[in-house]
């Protein structure tokens, strides 16, 4: 062999061990080119799960990227079907294999249709108008400028919906939910996890609510949230609040012009510049403080099904108070109403029938600083504590 020879061979050798490498190294994903109209559906079935991206693109057809980061693509049977410019992918895990990690990306035209299914895994689309429908055993629903029509859920995992102009529905069976800066008549709902809508509107253009709960007083801004059940914490809510939850404390504080919270049993905290409140709790304490004396709507209305309530005013607030405290036959402790204020005191000695549990009451009136706001606070089996602030 010469020495020419021996180099072409040098050369060959580590020509096969280059191709070999990049093998390897795309062993795992696989890139293919598919003829796509505008406005054509895109039909994905992976009964054994993965995780689907797609992202709008202005190009002709449709990109397919996919693969499985911890395994190769041979534990899968994977079949494509390109008929009438719409596209069909069916993939399934081969029985030796346990576990699925399957990924499957798309750049496709911005006007689509999508129908899919999966047993487990994300679906995130972005830059896409059209219809969308179809659910995920788990996972996350991710959408980022999409517009059309959404038919989507997931057995479990977050969702997330932002900077869309979309219509329909969107479920997961228990996972947080954000829907922000998004115009149509869309209701996320979570079977197991908090709502959020910040600055959404529907068709129309009045402002959406979790749940279509009405809203009274909403801005863009104001904090909407709507629980199934489980705490509740906003840390800063200078367009008001709006929360519920089916049971779990609430926890409002550093809010401006009004806060609605609603829960079906635990303790509610609210911290109010100025403004309205309304709060009511099956069974928990209430504690509100207002700081300043509202020039418009000022209205206070507290109730406990049981529980403490502790009501903190400014000296100079103007109101018409009106305490309501029930205590019934079958409880051993003594509960009171105090006041820093000079309320009217009266409690009746005749047990009352009308409301189940026999009870008596305390009941406190006043017409304080000319009057005007009215302040409502009712609780069974609590003390009643009204508080001068600063």
């Amino acid at each position: 062999m010469n020495f020419a020879t021996s180099i072409r061979l040098f050369a060959c050798i580590g020509m096969a061990t280059l191709v070999a490498a990049n093998a390897s190294a795309a062993g795992n994903q696989v890139v293919k080119h598919f003829d796509f109209q505008p406005g054509h559906l895109l039909s994905l079935d992976f009964r054994s799960g993965g995780s689907i991206t797609i992202v709008g693109w202005d190009q002709p057809g449709i990109e397919v990227t996919y693969g499985d980061h911890e395994q190769g693509l041979d534990a899968y049977q994977i079949e494509f079907e390109n008929n009438d410019n719409n596209l069909s992918i069916n993939a399934k895990l081969l029985k030796q294999h346990n576990s699925s990690n399957l990924q499957f990306s798309f750049k496709a035209p911005r006007e689509m249709v999508l129908d899919f299914y999966s047993g487990g895994g994300n679906l995130d689309l972005s830059g896409v108008a059209g219809e969308f429908s179809g659910r995920t055993g788990g996972g996350s629903l991710l959408l980022d400028d999409v517009t059309g029509e959404v038919d989507l859920r997931t057995g479990g995992g977050r969702i997330l919906v932002q900077n869309s102009a979309v219509d329909g529905e969107m479920r997961t069976g228990g996972g947080k939910v954000l829907v922000e800066n998004v115009i149509g008549d869309l209701q996320a709902r979570s079977g197991g996890g908090s709502v959020t809508y910040k600055n959404v509107r529907s068709g129309d253009g009045t402002i959406a609510s979790p749940n279509q709960r009405e809203v009274m007083d909403a801005t863009g801004a104001t904090v909407l949230i709507s629980n199934q059940g489980g705490q509740i914490n906003v840390d800063s809510a200078p367009e008001g609040a709006d929360v519920y939850t089916g049971g779990g404390k609430i926890r409002v504080t550093d809010a401006d012009r009004f806060v609605a919270a609603k829960t079906g049993g635990g303790d509610i905290q609210i911290d109010l510049s100025e403004g309205w409140v309304k709060a009511q709790t099956g069974a928990g304490e209430i504690e509100v403080t207002v700081a300043q004396n509202a020039l418009g709507n000022g209205d206070i209305n507290l109730i406990s099904g049981n529980g403490d309530i502790v009501l903190t005013l400014p000296s100079d607030f103007s109101m018409d108070l009106s305490v309501e405290l029930g205590v019934t036959n079958n409880t051993r402790r003594q509960y009171s109403l105090r006041s820093d204020f000079d309320v009217a005191i009266e409690t009746t000695d005749e047990w009352d029938y009308s409301r189940g549990t026999p009870r008596k009451y305390t009941f406190g009136t006043a017409n304080l600083n000319g009057g005007g706001h009215q302040v409502t606070v009712h609780t069974t089996n609590g003390n009643v504590t009204i508080k001068r602030g600063r």
